[in-house]
């Protein structure tokens, strides 16, 4: 495969530190040849006899029998990384300069990353020479980090004044409360009453800064709301909706919920004191479903004014709105029974996706429709198992008027 992704007779590697395998149809990373893992599809990357008139790409280094090409930080790591071990051998690593960001212990034959050189944990060099103290005295910390007042250890700089002693200097120097107060936090960190806390931690709803320097960092996402008191973001969906989310209580609290203005798709009580969903309002009865606290969004009065949403359907009695699937489904939905109206029933038109029974009365889910299991249809005729058919049926309605209905039957 190309580097483009496809896949071509011939590749043309347009990148500089691309390489082509030898059928010329595939494009692989210059690091990856003679690395030690076969990448082209015709192993030509790991061919012995290419690999060693290979030159390794920038930062890497060639092993004495010319096989493989290594990272140069692993060289004299105190790991074989080359099959030959050349890689680690004394006397070539007494001479060899440890790559960029690393240091050589003192016996000469380890390097290390800067990084853990008098970090004040476990040491890492052989001989520990990266934890001796004289030394450490001495050294200077690499970029990025900070010494501690025993001019002992380094630490990270981001972990200066971040109100944990469970990182940080051994001799909790790095929270000094007068360190801390002339202390600059770092890139993507803010002062906190004298600590450094993370901008990506401003909106977690702890409790805040005295100052509000959280509130001042705290950036809530489009169509959040942030909380009154403490630096919390929470879905514009949650404020007043009868159920608590800032840990402030402030979403909930009466004299704010009485001027917010729900957000689009929902519906406010009467009482003025809570949003619900559109869907929801005049979904049920009064007694059992109403949302409301107060009840209003069943409200008999109310909902026989009421306009269904798209998609929902309303009982004849005009108080109870449902979902369209609900209608004709065999089971009775509305208090009037006004859904099974076996005359309206017979004249439905059931949803995409939905079959109408062979007594043209229901409409169910076509999910299992003639797989000779217990169907859905009360008249049974969904139980076959063989071909889904179209039937005709001639239905006189009061001896008055004929309707031909088309229906399915498994047989």
């Amino acid at each position: 495969m190309c580097h483009d992704g496809k896949t071509r007779d011939i590749c043309i590697c347009s990148q500089h530190d691309q390489w082509k395998c030898m059928d010329g149809k595939q494009c692989i990373e210059q690091k990856q040849v003679c690395d030690g893992e076969k990448h082209c599809e015709d192993e030509s990357d790991e061919a012995a006899a290419f690999c060693f008139s290979w030159s390794c790409s920038v930062g890497n280094w060639k092993c004495s029998n010319g096989e493989r090409c290594i990272d140069e930080r692993t060289v004299c790591d105190f790991g074989y990384d080359c099959l030959d071990k050349s890689d680690e051998d004394d006397e070539f690593c007494l001479s060899w300069d440890c790559a960029a960001g690393f240091w050589k212990c003192a016996g000469g034959i380890q390097c290390v990353p800067e990084t853990v050189v008098c970090d004040g944990s476990d040491v890492d060099c052989y001989d520990d020479s990266d934890e001796d103290e004289e030394m450490c005295f001495q050294h200077s910390c690499a970029g990025g980090f900070w010494k501690c007042a025993d001019n002992l250890q380094c630490v990270r700089e981001t972990e200066v004044c971040d109100g944990s002693y469970r990182t940080g200097c051994n001799d909790d120097s790095g929270e000094d409360s007068d360190l801390c107060t002339s202390w600059n936090c770092t890139t993507d960190f803010f002062k906190c009453d004298g600590k450094c806390m993370k901008i990506s931690n401003a909106c977690d709803g702890f409790e805040g800064c005295s100052d509000q320097a959280d509130k001042k960092h705290c950036i809530c996402k489009k169509n959040e709301w942030m909380c009154a008191e403490r630096a919390q973001c929470i879905h514009q969906r949650a404020v007043c909706d009868h159920d608590i989310d800032c840990e402030d209580f402030s979403d909930e609290d009466p004299d704010f919920c009485s001027e917010w203005n729900c957000t689009e798709g929902y519906w406010k009580c009467k009482n003025n004191l809570m949003c619900i969903r559109l869907v929801n309002v005049c979904s049920g009865t009064e007694s059992s479903t109403a949302d409301c606290s107060d009840k209003s969004d069943e409200d008999e009065q109310f909902c026989q004014q009421w306009e269904c949403m798209e998609g929902f359907w309303k009982c004849a009695d005009g108080v109870r709105c449902l979902r369209i699937h609900q209608v004709c489904d065999g089971y009775m939905d509305c208090s009037d029974e006004s859904d099974e109206n076996a005359l309206m029933c017979i004249q439905w038109t059931c949803l995409d996706f939905y079959w109408k029974c062979a007594d043209g009365l229901q409409c169910v889910y076509t999910d299992g429709y003639c797989d000779g299991e217990t169907g859905a249809c009360l008249d049974d005729s969904d139980k076959g198992t063989m071909t889904l058919r179209k039937v005709l049926i001639v239905v006189f309605m009061l001896n008055t008027h004929m309707s031909v209905l088309l229906v399915s039957v498994c047989f």
